[in-house]
């Protein structure tokens, strides 16, 4: 993902409901988009391309695929990312999840573990897995609550491993509060379209035998 970010890094981004998909700049993340959560609660980072949004389902504050159109109908984007505002302490959500995961029959790939983001917040990062006929799908929740008394849940599917350098500094990426950049961010319109793209993170082959 990273080649393909870093390639396209400079296209322009979309603005979806419930929160603003701004284009900034910083060293770490040049030419990111950033996801403002609503009144500015808390923001992230990401590339689009290869990243765009979809429509989203009731719940969710933005809703992000890396993935054709015709894989989405399907049900088997490359990876979708949906973001929700949840109650609850992270690390008890985060544990509580992988106890249900487990308690379904799926794998829990690692421990409950924490995520430091760069600016300082703490996640609580679970990872979990579980077969469908042929196909093997991952499940990535991280939850981060030190927001305000609210906690906002991060949920990587995807066909392929998530533990990838890519996705932590998209996760890595969350902070509390509005973006802060030294330059003063601008909300761009959509554009007409965002090209499709299906390649995996550097690295991944997918596990799909088709």
């Amino acid at each position: 993902m990273r080649r393909v970010a870093l390639l396209l890094c400079l296209c322009p981004v979309a603005v979806v409901a419930c929160g603003d998909m701004i284009d900034t700049s910083s060293q770490r993340y040049a030419g990111a988009a950033i996801f403002e959560g609503p009144n500015g609660a808390f923001h992230f980072r990401y590339y689009a391309p290869p990243w765009r949004p979809v429509v989203q389902q009731e719940g969710d504050l933005v809703r992000l695929v890396i993935g054709s159109d015709e894989q989405r109908k399907d049900g088997l984007v490359d990876y979708r990312l949906t973001v929700r505002a949840i109650d609850g302490d992270g690390e008890t959500l985060a544990r509580q999840k992988a106890l249900r995961d487990e308690e379904i029959g799926w794998r829990l790939i690692a421990p409950v573990s924490e995520l430091l983001a760069h600016g300082g917040d703490t996640g609580w990062d679970v990872t979990t897995s579980f077969v469908v006929g042929e196909h093997t799908h991952y499940r990535r929740n991280v939850y981060f609550s030190s927001c305000g008394g609210r906690s906002y849940a991060f949920e990587l599917a995807s066909r392929y491993h998530t533990e990838d350098t890519e996705l932590d500094d998209l996760l890595r990426s969350f902070a509390c509060g509005k973006d802060t950049s030294p330059s003063a961010p601008s909300v761009l319109e959509p554009p007409p379209s965002l090209p499709p793209t299906t390649q995996p993170p550097t690295g991944q082959t997918s596990t799909n035998s088709n």
